[in-house]
C-alpha cells in the first residue's frame, strides 16, 4: 500500500473522537473524522467506529464496503462488554471488536492486523486486475490470429479456437459431430472420441492435450489439440474451450532429430562393435606370441584377461538398450566366467551382486580392470596351495556411492622381489582412487580381503 494508511474514525462521543483522533495521527497514519453518512465517500484503508453510529449506519456502512473494490476492515469500538458478533449480527460487517477503556499498545496492535488484511486485500485485488487485462489482449489475440468456431450437442457447447494458417474447417462452420469428425485423420478420430467421454466420466478433469492430424488441403497435418472444460456445480462438463495448434513443421522437424539420433546411436554400435573385434585380433596376436615365447605364458594370462574383460564391456554397451552406462552386477559375473575360462580351474564363486546398479562406461573399464587383477592375484599367491579356491564378491549401494568387498580363501604369499606383484597393487589403487574417485582398504589376515568404495554417476533403478 503507497503512501500513510487513511483511517476513518466515525465516533458519536467527542472526548472518544479526540483520543482516537490524536492518537491515529500520533502514529503517522492519515487520519479522517466522520460526523454523517455523507463524509463516507472517499477511499479507505480501515474504518473505526463506535456502537451508536453503527447502529445508526448499518446500511450506509454495508454499501460502503460493497462497493468499495477491495476489502475495507471495521473496527467496532465499544464500552459495552456485552456486545458479540453473533448476537448483535456483526460478522457481515465488523471485523473485531475492541472493548474501551483500551492501552494504545493494544489498539495500535489491532490496528496494524486490520490493515495488514486489508493489504492483501488490495494485493489481491490488483492481481485480479492484471489477470483480467491479460485475458482481454488474450481474447484480442485469439480473434486476430484464430478461426473460431461453435458446436453443440447434448446440451453441452464446444467453441474450437483454430489458428488461421490452418484453414481446414468449412465456411459454414459445424454443425454437427459428423462436421468435425470430417476433418480429422480417420486413425486419430476414436482418440478424439475417447478424450470427449473421458472428460464426462473423470470428473475431477478439466485439461488435456493429444496430437491428431486434421485436413488442409486435401493432406492432413499434424495438430496440437488442447482442451479445456467448465463444469457446473454437478461436476458435469458445459463448456469445451479446444485449441487447435499447427504443429506439422515441429512435427518434421522432431522426425528429423529422431532419424539423425537414430543414425548416432546406429555409428556409436558400430565404434563398439569395432573395438570389440579389434580387440579379438589383439587376442589373437597374444595367442601366437604366447606359444613363441617360452615361460611367458602368465604374463601373456595377464593381459588376456584384462583385454577380454574390456571386450566383454563394449559387447554389453553394443547388445544393451543403452549406450552410455551398464548393469555392474552383470559385468562382474561376465567377469567371472572369462578368468575361469582363461585360468582354466574350478573355481568356486560366491557372488552377491545387488540388481539394478548401473555405472559409466569410464568407471566400468576401471572396474574391470580392478576385479580382474584382485582374481588374478588370488591365481598367482593365495590358492597355489589350495584344492579348492573360492572367491567371494560382494557389491551393494551404500547412498549414492557402490561398495565392492572381495576375499578369497587362500593363503597369502606375499612374493618378495616380484616387482609384477606391486605393479598389480599399484595398478588396483591407481584405478580406485584415480577414475572411480573412491577408497580402497585392505583388511588383514592370512587371506585376501579388500574394501571397494566408490561414488560417482552410479544409479539404482527400480524394477
Amino acid at each position: 500500500m503507497k503512501g500513510n494508511p487513511v483511517i476513518a474514525y466515525w465516533l458519536t462521543n467527542p472526548e472518544d473522537r479526540k483520543t482516537v483522533g490524536d492518537f491515529l495521527r500520533e502514529c503517522g497514519y492519515s487520519a479522517h473524522e466522520i460526523t454523517e453518512p455523507a463524509h463516507l465517500s472517499f477511499p479507505l484503508d480501515l474504518l473505526v467506529i463506535d456502537g451508536v453510529s453503527f447502529a445508526e449506519n448499518k446500511k450506509t456502512i454495508a454499501m460502503y464496503r460493497e462497493k468499495s473494490p477491495y476489502f475495507v476492515p471495521c473496527l467496532l469500538v465499544t464500552t459495552n462488554e456485552y456486545v458479540s458478533y453473533e448476537k448483535d449480527n456483526l460478522v457481515e460487517l465488523v471485523d473485531m471488536i475492541l472493548y474501551l477503556p483500551v492501552e494504545k499498545v493494544q489498539l495500535h496492535a489491532t490496528l496494524r492486523s486490520l490493515l495488514r488484511a486489508h493489504n492483501y486485500a488490495v494485493v489481491l485485488w490488483e492481481e485480479n486486475q492484471r489477470y483480467n487485462a491479460y485475458m482481454e489482449n488474450i481474447l484480442e489475440l485469439l480473434a486476430d490470429h484464430f478461426g473460431l468456431y461453435s458446436l453443440r450437442f447434448d446440451k453441452v457447447q464446444a467453441t474450437f479456437y483454430c489458428s488461421k494458417n490452418l484453414s481446414i474447417l468449412k465456411d459454414g462452420g459445424l454443425r454437427s459431430f459428423a462436421d468435425l469428425r470430417e476433418i480429422f485423420h480417420p486413425e486419430d478420430w476414436a482418440l478424439v472420441d475417447y478424450t470427449f467421454e473421458e472428460f464426462f466420466y473423470t470428473h475431477d478433469q478439466d485439461f488435456a492435450d493429444i496430437q491428431v492430424r486434421l485436413r488442409k488441403d486435401g493432406e492432413y497435418r499434424y495438430t496440437n489439440m488442447r482442451w479445456y472444460v467448465q463444469r457446473d456445480e454437478k461436476k458435469s462438463p458445459q463448456v469445451f474451450d479446444i485449441l487447435l495448434l499447427d504443429i506439422e513443421d515441429l512435427y518434421s522437424q522432431q522426425e528429423e532429430l529422431r532419424t539423425a539420433l537414430e543414425g548416432q546411436k546406429t555409428l556409436i554400435r558400430e565404434i563398439f562393435h569395432r573395438t570389440r573385434n579389434n580387440m579379438q585380433t589383439i587376442l589373437s596376436l597374444l595367442s601366437l606370441y604366447k606359444y613363441r615365447c617360452g615361460g611367458a605364458e602368465g604374463v601373456f594370462q595377464d593381459i588376456e584377461a584384462k583385454i577380454r574383460a574390456m571386450a566383454k564391456l563394449h559387447d554389453m554397451l553394443y547388445q544393451g538398450k543403452t549406450l552410455t552406462e551398464f548393469d555392474v552386477g552383470h559385468y562382474i559375473q561376465e567377469i567371472t566366467v572369462v578368468i575361469s575360462q582363461i585360468y582354466e580351474r574350478d573355481i568356486g564363486w560366491d557372488l552377491h551382486l545387488e540388481e539394478n546398479l548401473f555405472l559409466s562406461v569410464d568407471k566400468g573399464i576401471a572396474l574391470g580392470i580392478v576385479i580382474t587383477e584382485l582374481i588374478q592375484n588370488s591365481f598367482k599367491h593365495a590358492f597355489c596351495e589350495e584344492n579348492h579356491p573360492r572367491v567371494r564378491i560382494v557389491l551393494k549401494s551404500e547412498g549414492e556411492h557402490l561398495c565392492l568387498e572381495y576375499e578369497d580363501n587362500g593363503k597369502w604369499h606375499e612374493p618378495e622381489g616380484d616387482h609384477t606383484y606391486h605393479l598389480g597393487l599399484d595398478l588396483i589403487t591407481t584405478m580406485v582412487t584415480g577414475t572411480l574417485r573412491g577408497t580402497y582398504q585392505r583388511i588383514p589376515g592370512k587371506n585376501y580381503h579388500a574394501m571397494i568404495c566408490f561414488g560417482g554417476n552410479t544409479q539404482k533403478y527400480s524394477q
